[in-house]
């Protein structure tokens, strides 16, 4: 999901190439939303996860990212075909919320699982991949495919599309498979 946020990068020259909008414009509006509905995005994911871990769900962090990555799916499709740029905007909201909302309970998840006296080095590396993957190969595979698949400047939004489809996609079956052997580890590391 991190790449399809690192593609995030790629938004205002969407709005840029597909509508004609001045980056002026585009940068206050999309830094509105960005303000207001990522932060949204991320405290509640971590209200949910909160919620959930208070119902007995152990792997609630799992569960946000599993969420956000399913609805950030959802929320890309309007997103990114819509043809009237008040739309985009619109629909890019939810979008932004959905792709918010993992990096709150990310985090926890990860210091649940970690022993105490490595949990600064578990930090680190999350980090690390996080920024690596999310701002390295999200951007640039958004422009790679533009550039050679496409070789259409205007194509960002088809290129958009595929990485964040894939990136979103990777996600829910990643995490899909991880609930099991988290929950396992989990009960394994409190039974210790």
């Amino acid at each position: 999901a991190f790449c399809s946020y690192g593609a995030g990068a790629w938004v205002p020259t969407f709005f840029i190439r597909s509508f004609g909008l001045d980056a002026g414009s585009v940068g206050v509006t999309y830094g509105l939303i960005v303000l207001v509905f990522g932060c949204a995005g991320i405290v509640f994911g971590g209200r949910l996860a909160d919620r959930w871990l208070k119902q007995g769900r152990t792997d609630a962090g799992l569960r946000v990212g599993l969420v956000a990555a399913v609805g950030a799916i959802v929320t890309h499709l309007p997103f990114l075909l819509a043809m009237d740029p008040t739309v985009a905007f619109i629909a890019l909201a939810p979008a932004v919320f959905f792709l918010g909302m993992p990096f709150g309970a990310a985090p926890a998840a990860i210091q649940e699982i970690v022993p105490n006296r490595m949990r600064g080095q578990a930090s680190a590396v999350y980090l690390f991949i996080v920024n690596l993957v999310g701002l390295g190969v999200g951007p640039t595979a958004v422009a790679l495919i533009t550039d050679y698949v496409f070789a259409d400047d205007n194509a960002v939004r088809w290129s958009m599309l595929i990485v964040a489809g894939a990136a979103n996609g990777a996600a829910v079956l990643l995490l899909w498979a991880g609930l099991r052997p988290y929950r396992e580890t989990l009960a394994r590391l409190k039974g210790a």
